[in-house]
């Protein structure tokens, strides 16, 4: 039973061993090259069976032919599988603005290079989120400071309007 265990823990390992990414690159250029060739060799037959059974074409129409038979497996071999994968992970768009936490965080770490500079990045880090969560409550309180003053400044007018009336 142990030997049993033992060996399902072997193929388990080896499963992953086999699919680590240098082996996964692998087996996508393999497949990427068999698809080239076969890409090539239906071309080719194509091209073969146009110029046997069309016997009404010009030396220009078939050298245009082979012109455009060269283009097309040029094209087929610029494409590469790999990269059609890695570009469909990448993102594409406009990068996302840094937020209020990221630019604080940012020049916070700068000063306290400049101020610490024994401490290392974990703890300037800390420091700075530190100073983000006082600076945070401080906004907080200046935030609804000035909403309570926009509301009476806003009672203010409605009160002015409603004497004016």
């Amino acid at each position: 039973m142990f030997y049993i265990i033992d060996l399902r823990v072997l193929q388990v390992y080896n499963v992953l061993e086999m699919y680590s990414i240098s082996n996964a690159k692998k087996v996508i250029g393999g497949i990427n090259t068999f698809i080239h060739d076969t890409n090539e060799i239906v071309i080719d037959r194509l091209l073969e069976l146009a110029l046997e059974n069309i016997q009404d074409f010009t030396e220009d129409q078939k050298e245009k032919l082979n012109e455009v038979v060269f283009k097309l497996k040029d094209e087929l071999f610029k494409e590469s599988l790999l990269t059609t994968i890695q570009q469909k992970k990448k993102k594409t768009g406009p990068k996302r603005p840094p937020t209020e936490y990221n630019i604080f965080i940012k020049n916070k770490i700068d000063e306290l290079k400049i101020t610490n500079p024994e401490l290392k990045n974990t703890q300037l880090m800390s420091k700075a989120a530190e100073l983000w969560s006082l600076n945070k409550k401080e906004r907080q309180q200046e935030q609804e400071e000035q909403e309570e003053q926009e509301q009476e400044e806003q009672e203010e007018q409605e009160q002015e309007t409603n004497l004016e009336t």
